[in-house]
């Protein structure tokens, strides 16, 4: 009796009202960092704000799939998207897994071409080789998606389709493998010169976003891939894995010179470290998508 009535308060205490944690978070977290500001972790002001900041975060991570789920059902019963859904276009996502998966590689696509129009015109303006190499680098990610993305369309007509992506998927490869190379120079020069570029205004801030967002894109697709995924899904899937990398290189270049300009050693670890890890992370997935399209192979010739 006494475990049940625990586990009711405990229940109670992590979900409370739905406006409970939404009002603390707005409260409590600007006067958390206002203190974090001054230094302050010794008034009773501020060891109650610390607390409340923790705990309605808390409570708002834990109510946060209910409030999804919530939200996905409001939305779908709405008018709007139900007039949307019956759309052709939206029926052919839901129903359509091949027009789904290509509307997901022109999402890729844009996003990279976005990505690398940021970081060109940002080299341009702080005459940085390093921003412009990744520039470079993103829009050559985005052009191979591209590839990928017309030879899915092409291989959805042949009867040999799964032959067909699986050489599509050899040169994906090999192509990524040769872009690696000059990138990998690009790495070394700015480990070496040890460089930094700060972004002007809230600049950072962006690319902090751009760089969470496909980060958690990425991720989701990766350990969402199943076994049969066609060859060209799954490299276009490693393909966005890769971009993601990039970008959180480029971001940690940024970081480190905003917020450790002084601490020259710890920003040449850190580059050094995070530049190798790319550089062989971009080399595993070359391999893999490699051993995956000999696999393909080795599975048809064995029927």
């Amino acid at each position: 009796m006494d475990r049940e009535v625990w586990r009711r308060a405990a229940y109670r205490i992590l979900h409370p009202a739905p406006w409970l944690p939404a009002v603390l978070l707005l409260v409590s977290f600007p006067l958390a960092f206002y203190f974090l500001g001054l230094g302050d972790s010794s008034s009773w002001i501020a060891c109650t704000v610390y607390p409340l900041a923790a705990y309605s975060l808390t409570a708002l991570c834990v109510g946060l799939p209910d409030a999804i789920a919530h939200l996905r059902t409001s939305v779908r019963e709405s008018r709007l998207v139900r007039k949307l859904g019956s759309t052709e276009t939206a029926r052919r996502m839901a129903c359509d897994g091949d027009f789904r998966r290509s509307a997901v590689m022109l999402r890729g696509i844009a996003d990279n071409a976005v990505y690398a129009a940021f970081r060109f015109f940002t080299g341009l303006r702080l005459s940085s080789v390093w921003l412009l190499s990744i520039a470079f680098y993103c829009a050559a990610l985005a052009a191979l998606k591209a590839c990928v993305a017309v030879c899915f369309r092409r291989a959805a007509e042949r009867s040999d389709r799964t032959e067909y992506e699986r050489r599509c998927m050899e040169k994906i490869s090999r192509l990524v493998l040769l872009l690696n190379v000059p990138m990998g120079v690009m790495i070394f020069r700015m480990v070496m010169k040890n460089s930094s570029y700060n972004y002007p205004g809230s600049m950072i801030y962006l690319s902090a976003l751009h760089t969470f967002y496909t980060a958690v894109v990425s991720i989701i697709n990766f350990v969402g891939m199943r076994a049969g995924t066609g060859a060209l899904v799954h490299g276009a899937k490693m393909i966005d894995c890769i971009s993601a990398s990039m970008s959180l290189l480029g971001l940690q270049t940024a970081l480190l010179a905003r917020f450790s300009p002084d601490d020259i050693e710890y920003r040449f670890m850190m580059n050094a470290l995070t530049g190798a890890g790319v550089f062989v992370l971009v080399i595993i997935f070359s391999v893999r998508m490699s051993v995956y399209s000999k696999k393909i192979r080795n599975e048809g010739n064995s029927r």
